[in-house]
C-alpha cells in the first residue's frame, strides 16, 4: 500500500506528462492494487492460502480495463466533436 501511496503522490508533484493521461495510469495502478490487496487480506483472514480464485482477478482486472477504455473512449470523442 505504501508502495502505491509514494508512487501516486510523487508522480502527482512531479510529472510533465499530461495531467488526464496521469490520472488515467494511476486510477489503474490503483485499481490493479486494491485487486491484490483484497486477496492478500482474503489470505490473512481466512488462515489458508486460498485468496481470489485466478478466474477472478482475471475477471476484476478486465472489469477495470473495460471501464478505463470506456472513459478514455467518451473522452477521445468529446474532444474530437469540440474539435470540429
Amino acid at each position: 500500500i505504501a508502495f502505491v501511496l509514494v508512487t501516486i503522490v510523487v508522480s502527482l508533484l512531479f510529472s510533465d506528462y499530461n495531467r488526464s493521461l496521469l490520472l488515467l495510469l494511476l486510477v489503474v495502478m490503483f485499481g490493479f492494487a486494491i485487486i491484490g490487496f483484497t486477496d492478500d487480506f482474503i489470505k490473512t483472514r481466512s488462515n489458508n492460502n486460498q485468496g481470489l480464485s485466478v478466474k477472478q482477478k482475471i475477471i476484476f482486472q478486465a472489469l477495470i480495463s473495460i471501464i478505463i477504455s470506456i472513459f478514455k473512449c467518451q473522452q477521445l470523442c468529446l474532444s474530437n466533436v469540440a474539435g470540429l
